[in-house]
């Protein structure tokens, strides 16, 4: 992924992904538009980190959390989504959440890959 990302010099200076166990971790770097109140001019540093997998024969995608300059947001800034699997919270409601699941037999992350098996 970070292969890809380095393609466009832009991006690859302001976004990284890291793959892990079960894990994608995301470090984007945005610099602020100088017309926005306060942070105008600044540049701000987010972590994100998502949950992913396979059980019960549908995807799991969960938000585990997200930084700002370090610090951790919380959960109710972040609407109440931490550790929630999105698939199965919004999926019944149709859109792109069960598109996506109805696509994908099996999802995994490791160490520096992921795999995503798709239905015929």
């Amino acid at each position: 992924m970070n292969a890809l990302i380095a393609n466009n010099p832009e991006v690859a200076q302001r976004v990284a992904i890291d793959l892990s166990e079960n894990l994608v971790s995301v470090k984007l770097v945005v610099p602020m538009d100088e017309e926005i109140p306060i942070l105008g001019g600044k540049t701000l540093r987010l972590n994100l980190g998502i949950i992913v997998g396979y059980e019960n024969e549908r995807p799991l995608v969960a938000l585990k959390g997200v930084s700002l300059g370090g610090i951790p947001l919380p959960n109710a800034w972040l609407g109440n989504l931490k550790n929630r699997n999105l698939v199965k919270e919004f999926g019944a409601e149709g859109g792109f959440w069960k598109f996506f699941s109805d696509g994908v037999a099996d999802l995994k992350v490791q160490e520096g890959h992921i795999r995503i098996k798709l239905k015929e």
